[in-house]
């Protein structure tokens, strides 16, 4: 025991090291309000997975976090909801609901790092919904006082990549399986629409929508370039049989009302109703490869 006490001063560990670091950053203490009792990373068998704030420490991001947590005033004008987003339990959930809820927290991370590319580009934030829960996610001004409301949705590995990344990790295997361009086409055109339904129900004007779409790094190969090559091409929503790839049905009616809402309008006249749409990649907590596809240049 008393070997134990002077090993852990002498030579602490990693997770030794981070509870100690914890203690100074606002940003693990929003994502880990419990450090003793929160699980921050499970062995091979489990995948190697890791606390998204832990592996920011490691790979030396965290002061990035830190930084949006800051700037945003996170601690004193956030939701109480928005803090519930940041919580990160989803290590404790069963592996089949790991993967959703680990990627609500990201997305509530990449909603403070759009408005941080953006007010890095000079625009003035004016509301988020972080802040506020009316508000869209990010809403900002131009030089010229004009009004941007964006919507941001965040695209991880597809479910069925996920899945077989993890279990390529438990038996050392590298045979992994990407969604199809049919597949990935339904799915991303899918949150577009959804985002502009989004708007339309907080009656935010065509000309004040932007809708940002921000690829995760692991996606960028399997799915932002098939996007980027057939974002005017694709016209209708690919079908086979009587599915539709990429676009699960869902438990809830409600949700199923939406989707139905949704494939009952082409994707070409879906981004329509929408001033800008723009496309970004997300590594490392920042924004690269930025393209926007729809509206004028004059704004991101």
């Amino acid at each position: 025991m008393i070997y134990d006490f002077f090993r852990k001063i002498l030579c602490p560990s990693d997770v030794d090291r981070f509870k100690k670091d914890w203690r100074n950053s606002n940003a693990a203490k929003l994502l880990l309000p419990d450090i003793d009792k929160a699980g921050l990373e499970l062995g091979k068998q489990e995948g190697n997975l890791a606390s998204i704030a832990y592996l920011a420490w490691m790979r030396g991001h965290l002061y990035r976090l830190d930084a949006f947590v800051r700037d945003f005033e996170i601690c004193e004008k956030s939701t109480d909801n928005f803090k519930c987003r940041l919580k990160e339990t989803w290590l404790e959930k069963d592996p089949l609901s790991r993967r959703k809820a680990s990627h609500n927290v990201i997305s509530a991370l990449v909603e403070l790092i759009v408005a941080d590319y953006l007010k890095h580009l000079c625009y003035k934030i004016t509301n988020l919904e972080a802040w506020d829960q009316a508000s869209c996610d990010v809403e900002y001004c131009d030089s010229r006082a004009r009004q941007f409301k964006v919507e941001v949705k965040y695209i991880p590995d597809s479910p069925k990549w996920y899945t077989q990344r993890v279990k390529a990790t438990t038996i050392n295997e590298d045979d992994i399986v990407s969604w199809s361009d049919e597949e990935v086409l339904n799915y991303v055109f899918y949150r577009i629409a959804e985002a502009i339904l989004q708007m339309k129900k907080k009656e935010v004007l065509k000309e004040q929508r932007a809708i940002w779409i921000v690829f995760d790094a692991l996606a960028q190969n399997i799915s932002r370039k098939i996007v980027d090559c057939n974002f005017y091409k694709f016209t209708s929503w690919a079908k086979s049989g009587s599915e539709y790839p990429g676009i699960p049905k869902f438990k809830l009616e409600k949700e199923n009302k939406k989707r139905n809402e949704i494939l009952s309008v082409d994707p070409h006249d879906w981004i329509k109703n929408s001033d800008r749409i723009v496309f970004c990649t997300f590594e490392n907590y920042q924004l690269y490869y930025t393209r926007s596809f729809v509206g004028n240049s004059s704004c991101p």
